[in-house]
């Protein structure tokens, strides 16, 4: 019931273009640092299950220094939703699997998370 929650608790902020929910700097900055690969905290272009465990590990908030985990950190919170938490890890091991993120997650089917993608006009020549 936890994972049908959260998922309810991502639609309803993820979308781009609400007054009510417009992009903070800080959201903005998330969608900009996971758009290359979200899930892909090890930063070496693959979903494997290293990956998986770098995120387990920033769950639990598990010093990250010096370790393949610290390549891409912002990768850790699949759904940028700016925290990263167990649904996190559940949709990374999705990835690994070449599972689809599902439709209220993922509505284009692109393989990201519709609230990594940026909202459009909020980069201007590939700034914030």
């Amino acid at each position: 019931m936890r994972w049908f929650w959260v998922t309810l608790v991502v639609m309803a902020t993820g979308g781009c273009g609400e007054a009510k929910h417009a992009p903070t700097q800080a959201r903005l900055q998330t969608q900009k640092s996971a758009l290359s690969n979200p899930g892909d905290p090890t930063g070496d272009g693959l979903y494997q299950a290293n990956d998986i465990i770098c995120v387990a590990k920033a769950v639990v908030q598990l010093d990250l220094t010096g370790t393949p985990c610290a390549n891409n950190p912002t990768a850790a919170d699949v759904n940028c939703d700016g925290e990263v938490k167990s649904n996190d890890i559940i949709l990374v091991a999705r990835q690994v699997l070449g599972l689809p993120l599902g439709a209220a997650l993922d509505g284009d089917g692109n393989g990201v998370c519709d609230a990594c993608e940026p909202c459009e006009g909020a980069f201007i020549d590939g700034r914030l």
